[in-house]
């Protein structure tokens, strides 16, 4: 079968993620750098996100990152309010995979975990779910199928991730794109994680060392 390489031009994780589903408001600006922000709090706040973003030196040789404009794929409501958001603006790629992060950084434990377990909430992942599947439609040119739940596990005390899968038929054949959504919690930060690959998943041992170090990096002494 022809590969094909399902680009999303997503950079789908600060506004699918973070904000899907909830009732919650925020309003910032964004700044031209390697991550884009939205300040709702301190500069400080803002840097020790993107102290927790992924980094093209974190992936093997060949991957590149590619700036681009993240078209708005939120649902109605907008991100949580409180927090400081910081999304990679780059999308981190290697032939079918594309690898994007948000944080998110709350004024408390309590409202970062409020947020947290919303995230995980069926509407949420619904709602992220819906507005991938548009989004994969829309590059690959054909209708694609509801995303169909691969896996589901709890990551350390505060992490959960998910994998779906999606179909479309192309003239060639049916094309598969594999969504990885990671969400991890550490004191007042969030991350999101979202991975699309076209016709198999990341590596296993990539998709690891990926979420331990974005883990890692969350847990540091600013969180």
């Amino acid at each position: 079968m022809r590969a094909v390489s399902v680009l999303l031009g997503f950079a789908v994780l600060g506004m699918s993620l973070l904000g899907c589903g909830g009732r919650h408001a925020e309003t910032g600006t964004r700044t031209p750098s390697t991550a884009r922000q939205t300040t709702d709090a301190t500069p400080r706040a803002a840097v020790t996100g993107r102290g927790a973003l992924l980094r093209i030196g974190d992936l093997p040789t060949g991957w590149r990152d590619v700036p681009e404009q993240s078209p708005d794929l939120r649902c109605t409501d907008a991100p949580f309010r409180g927090a400081t958001t910081t999304e990679s603006s780059d999308r981190l790629t290697f032939e079918a995979w594309n690898i994007q992060e948000v944080v998110a950084r709350f004024r408390s434990d309590a409202a970062s975990r409020q947020a947290f377990a919303h995230l995980n909430t069926p509407q949420a992942l619904a709602c992220l779910l819906h507005n991938v599947r548009r989004r994969i439609a829309e590059e690959q040119r054909s209708p694609a199928t509801a995303p169909k739940m691969m896996r589901t596990e709890p990551l350390a005390r505060d992490g959960r991730a998910f994998r779906f899968v999606s179909r479309t038929t192309r003239e060639f054949g049916t094309v598969k794109s594999f969504i990885d959504a990671v969400h991890l919690r550490a004191g007042r930060r969030i991350a999101a994680l979202l991975i699309v690959a076209g016709n198999k998943p990341l590596d296993e041992a990539l998709y690891q060392d990926v979420v331990d170090r974005i883990g890692k990096r969350l847990r540091g002494p600013s969180s």
